[in-house]
């Protein structure tokens, strides 16, 4: 696809020249950068998904994944028994839209969500709308976790179509990390940035 995007973190707009697009662009955030650009923060098991459209003249277009989840914890933000995420892009009758660093979620995922909800005015990706909720920051706001044998549950980040800004490189996915550790760091984030400690405020 040849086009022209912004990838679009918080305070941060990263432009991409017309080319094809095989990785985003984006600026590397730790655990309080993500927090603070984040509306809600949560945990959850992915229980359903759903690819809707718009009718085009030559067919589907503006294709987004609708993606539900339980909700077991809220770190930040209201909390909820099910929220719906929504990315852009999908599959439809065979017809795919893709775009380099969005994140995807297989049905039963367990999962940390760093989440930001769409405003009312600016740029959007194809498929998003005014309103939705969506992961903050791509595939840096989507921590997988997983059962590991004598280990318990850990934390993963894949990072899969990401280049850090000012690197040639993509980026590799983050070492394990256990879930207790990942839930204190948040937790800790969150406290200290609702509180007014962290070094740059919080939301």
């Amino acid at each position: 696809m040849r086009t022209r995007f912004y990838v679009l973190l918080g305070v941060a707009s990263v432009a991409l020249a017309p080319m094809v697009v095989t990785a985003a662009v984006v600026l590397k955030m730790d655990t309080a950068d993500l927090a603070r650009g984040s509306h809600l923060i949560i945990q959850g098991t992915v229980v359903g998904s759903d690819v809707q459209w718009e009718d085009g003249p030559n067919g589907p277009m503006n294709f987004r994944t609708v993606t539900t989840i339980q909700v077991d914890r809220t770190f930040k933000g209201a909390p909820a028994g099910v929220i719906t995420v929504v990315e852009p892009g999908g599959t439809v009758a065979g017809l795919t839209q893709s775009w380099p660093g969005i994140p995807r979620f297989n049905l039963g995922e367990e999962a940390i969500l760093f989440l930001q909800r769409m405003p009312n005015q600016g740029l959007l990706l194809p498929g998003l709308q005014p309103g939705d909720l969506t992961v903050f920051g791509l595939e840096q706001g989507h921590m997988t976790i997983r059962e590991q044998p004598g280990a318990g549950k850990v934390v993963t980040q894949s990072f899969d179509g990401l280049k850090f800004h000012g690197s040639a490189i993509g980026i590799e996915a983050t070492p394990k990390r256990s879930l207790k550790d990942v839930v204190a760091e948040i937790e800790n984030t969150v406290a200290a940035q609702r509180g007014g400690t962290d070094k740059e405020g919080g939301r």
